[in-house]
């Protein structure tokens, strides 16, 4: 019955996005289910992500990367290449939770990521894994009064430890969820590595995020990765796009690796919703990003949903890409 409880999600998912793509693509009406209107959502966020899943068969960083600056050309948009645009960084990744998914399936998140500083395949003696490490801790949601209402918590923060919490707008073309978290950075040199860090347990999880325990799991709760699977992600970070008011868009591309096959691509840009700027004194300060500037940043995403064409993947995020593979192609275990 566990493996039937989580995928249900999943059927309506890609149901809600097939219709929402076709009231989009045949021009019935306007897709509004990917706007921000309220001056009150955007001055309680500290970033968003706008993302899109791109077909297995039309991922490619430099075409997408090629139809993003023909998009901001055609915006009016700025851009800033970096030096190495297509240059491929990589990062192992595992999904936490019970043997049923009973984190995702109560809006939940728990991930752990650690870097390569040097990877050539999957596998590779030649491979050389970064001593950093982090783990996040997040709850996620449709409706951000629920997500205002669930606070993630950490617990006290020792020297070595550094911690950021965010909340979140991750916004695709099929809707809007929003995400409060918290991520621990952490280094193998003052901690030791991160699988002698837990006890495969809610309880030991819980000595650095105690809203783990407030959740309905039972402190015994066995937590592991979920099928034992880690993940390979590969990142592209081609440039930044600049919005009139000053703001950058980090352009991110991505895929999971599973096996050595890809199993989620995705194209993103995302943003902290405060900026930078000089006042007439030429002194720094803090403003806000307002309705207009998120407008700009949304008509950039149109033009782009345009450009990628025939291109989306109906599925929402990559983690539930992640679930999704596991629990419909290996089977409850």
């Amino acid at each position: 019955m566990a493996y039937y409880r989580l995928i249900l999600p999943f059927l309506a998912c890609v149901l809600t996005s097939v219709l929402c793509a076709s009231g989009e693509h045949n021009g019935s009406r306007e897709n509004r289910s990917y706007i921000i209107d309220q001056m009150s959502t955007i001055e309680i966020l500290n970033s968003a992500e706008y993302k899109i899943l791109i077909n297995h068969k039309d991922y490619s960083p430099e075409l997408l990367w090629a139809l993003m600056i023909d998009g901001a050309d055609a915006a009016g948009i700025a851009l800033l290449k970096k030096d190495e645009p297509m240059k491929r960084d990589y990062y192992s990744v595992q999904y936490l939770d019970s043997e049923d998914g009973r984190l995702f399936n109560l809006g939940y998140i728990l991930r752990y990521r650690q870097g390569w500083d040097k990877f050539t395949a999957s596998g590779s003696s030649d491979n050389e894994q970064s001593r950093k490490y982090d783990i996040t801790f997040k709850f996620r949601d449709s409706d951000l009064n629920r997500v205002l209402s669930l606070p993630v918590s950490m617990a006290s923060e020792p020297e070595g430890r550094e911690a950021t919490s965010e909340l979140q707008a991750d916004i695709s073309p099929y809707g809007i969820y929003y995400s409060r978290s918290i991520k621990v950075k952490l280094k193998e040199k003052d901690f030791g590595k991160f699988s002698s860090l837990f006890e495969s347990t809610v309880s030991s999880y819980a000595e650095l995020f105690p809203h783990l325990l407030d959740i309905g799991l039972l402190p015994h709760t066995a937590i592991n990765p979920v099928g034992g699977l880690t993940i390979i992600e590969e990142r592209v970070k081609p440039g930044t796009l600049l919005l009139s008011c000053g703001v950058e868009l980090e352009v991110v591309f991505t895929r999971f690796l599973l096996n050595g096959e890809e199993l989620v691509a995705e194209a993103s840009f995302s943003f902290a919703t405060e900026y930078e700027m000089r006042d007439d004194d030429g002194n720094k300060v803090r403003n806000k990003m307002s309705l207009e500037d998120f407008k700009e940043a949304e008509a950039f995403f149109r033009t782009i949903l345009n450009s990628f064409a025939g291109k989306v993947n109906s599925r929402w995020s990559k983690t539930n890409s992640v679930y999704e593979a596991y629990f419909t192609q290996y089977g409850e275990q």
